[in-house]
């Protein structure tokens, strides 16, 4: 209940003013936009691969860009709105206030009063509403299989943090984010550019989900202590009686000598 008083105070903490320019790079600091270019690089890859044996569509593949990104940030966003919903920002700040290594920027947004949870729900919504419409477009131009592939990223990437099934509190938030940023992702970008489903993209986002998935992984063993505390079950935790710093250490090394394209 003590959790549950501080974070109504927060809610109601009265609004700052800030200027459009302020308000933009809030923004793209609560959309952690630095993320952002993995995306676009690995969509980009794809389109690339699609051009060596397709006739590219690039307006659609730009907007099928636009539309991953608003994504991308919209599960950013939503991350930290069910974080401070769940209560997992109070335990950071306590283990901050402890000496300990934690995402000591994680919501400061909230607590300063810059804005608000519900807007970070809007936000969120409202971008995914426009990637919607941009996937709608998309699929009337390349048929059904981009939207199976649209509707089961948007489940993986909306119950990553939300109940019931919130993946990253249950030891497979590195297979979602491997999953989403590799086969998802890239396949999704290699039919919007053109192209069908075959062996080189196949193979070349399972080796692309892998890396990222290892990224994931060793920027978990980071907040080791402070995931640990607020209940989250990452793969980092639930192998903590292993070297986890050696447990992926192959794959980066594997993906240096895979050919790109499958034979």
């Amino acid at each position: 209940m003590e959790h549950k008083r501080k974070t109504d105070l927060c809610y109601n903490k009265p609004m700052k003013k800030i200027n459009f320019i302020e308000k933009l790079n809030l923004w793209r600091a609560i959309a952690r936009d630095y993320t952002l270019p993995q995306t676009a690089i690995a969509y980009a890859f794809a389109a690339l691969l699609a051009s060596k044996n397709y006739q590219v569509d690039y307006f659609l593949s730009l907007l099928g860009l636009i539309g991953v990104l608003l994504v991308h940030a919209s599960v950013n966003i939503l991350d930290d709105y069910f974080d401070w919903k769940s209560g997992a920002v109070e335990e950071y700040k306590k283990l901050i206030t402890a000496g300990e290594q934690a995402k000591t920027h994680k919501c400061f947004y909230l607590e300063e009063g810059l804005t608000t949870h519900k807007s970070l729900l809007i936000v969120a919504l409202s971008m995914d509403a426009i990637a919607g419409l941009l996937g709608l477009y998309i699929l009337s131009k390349v048929g059904f299989m981009v939207l199976v592939i649209a509707v089961i990223t948007g489940l993986i990437g909306f119950f990553y943090s939300a109940p019931p099934f919130r993946l990253s509190y249950h030891g497979l938030s590195e297979l979602a984010i491997g999953i989403v940023f590799g086969p998802l992702l890239l396949c999704g970008a290699y039919i919007t550019a053109g192209g069908r489903i075959d062996s080189t993209i196949l193979f070349s986002s399972v080796i692309i989900g892998i890396f990222i998935a290892n990224i994931s992984f060793v920027h978990c063993i980071m907040d080791f202590k402070s995931d640990k505390n607020v209940g989250k079950t990452l793969l980092a935790i639930t192998t903590s009686g292993l070297n986890p710093f050696g447990l992926f250490t192959p794959i980066p090394i594997f993906t240096e000598f895979c050919p790109l394209k499958a034979e």
